[in-house]
């Protein structure tokens, strides 16, 4: 990412775009960039000059909807409305940040509000250090994955059978323990097949005393 961009604390769509391009070496998108923030990996703001609304209601007992405007950049909530939002077709979108309250204090609050907007007439934006996240690790995935040599390889099956020890895994029946890694990993990491598993036991096992490998 430029020096710029990493000094500023929120950067456009564009801005965005373009240290993400940079460091995947493809063209990212809109549509790319909002389906990260859609899925947890960065966070979408919104510039909003001028524009007001009205307080969402949290369910208090006798809760006011109040009219607020805008007081500065805003986090948006639904995201997915944002993503379908198409240019002359007004939706509502749903925010949270500091704004005004409709009375003379000029004195600025944080509220959760939303207000009906076409998306022509704001401006998305994305924190810097998300767009540096996401950059790293666009950059770390292109990066080609190193052979272990063989020092390497030696120490990776001892970490192994060190793991394997450590939690009762028994190296001998490695069919048996890939059921277990893929319970114990299921929706959080994709574990290798059987045959990849008893590969790296196999070799893992070696390293282990007589006592234990037989």
């Amino acid at each position: 990412m430029l020096p710029i961009h990493a000094a500023l604390t929120f950067l456009t769509m564009d801005q965005a775009l373009r240290a993400l391009s940079k460091v995947s070496k493809e063209s990212a998108t809109r549509e790319d960039l909002l389906s990260l923030c859609v899925d947890g990996q960065c966070k979408l703001y919104v510039d909003m000059d001028g524009i007001s609304g009205i307080t969402q209601l949290t369910g208090e007992p006798g809760e006011a909807q109040e009219k607020v405007f805008d007081a500065g950049t805003q986090l948006v909530q639904n995201v997915r409305a944002v993503r379908r939002a198409r240019p002359g077709v007004p939706f509502t979108i749903q925010i949270n940040g500091s704004v005004f309250l409709d009375d003379d204090s000029f004195d600025d609050v944080v509220r959760a509000w939303e207000a009906k907007i076409d998306i022509d007439a704001v401006e998305l934006k994305f924190r810097s250090g998300d767009i540096s996240n996401l950059a790293e690790s666009l950059a770390s995935m292109a990066r080609p994955i190193k052979k272990l040599g063989g020092k390497e390889r030696e120490s990776y099956n001892a970490v192994v059978a060190a793991l394997a020890l450590a939690v009762g895994l028994d190296l001998k029946t490695p069919y048996a323990a890939h059921t277990v890694l893929a319970k114990a990993g299921e929706n959080k990491i994709d574990v290798p097949s059987p045959n990849t598993v008893k590969k790296i036991f196999d070799e893992a096992a070696l390293l282990l005393p007589e006592s234990e490998s037989t």
